[in-house]
């Protein structure tokens, strides 16, 4: 589970970036497991997600055709990444 990052136009609406801009989000594997608890005769799940942990806002400037303006678009990304439980 790790911080990775993509490069992407992003799209709001009819505005856009207007080059390609580098977001970062978390990707990766976690530890999962399914146990059968006999003392309660059912099974135990332990399940852990790859998530964020802290967030960061983050503005880009996005261009809008059907008026010929600029907008700030903001958006959280994560600081870093690591396998939480849910």
């Amino acid at each position: 589970c790790k911080r990775v990052a993509i490069r992407t136009t992003i799209r709001k609406d009819d505005c856009r970036s207007n080059a390609p801009v580098t977001v970062y989000s978390c990707d990766g594997k976690c530890p999962s497991a399914t146990i059968f608890n006999f003392n309660i005769n059912s099974h135990a799940r332990f399940c852990k997600c790859c998530r964020e942990s802290g967030l960061q806002t983050r503005s880009v400037a996005l261009y809008c055709s059907r008026n010929a303006t600029v907008v700030e678009y903001s958006f959280q990304e994560p600081l870093d990444c690591s396998c939480q439980w849910n």
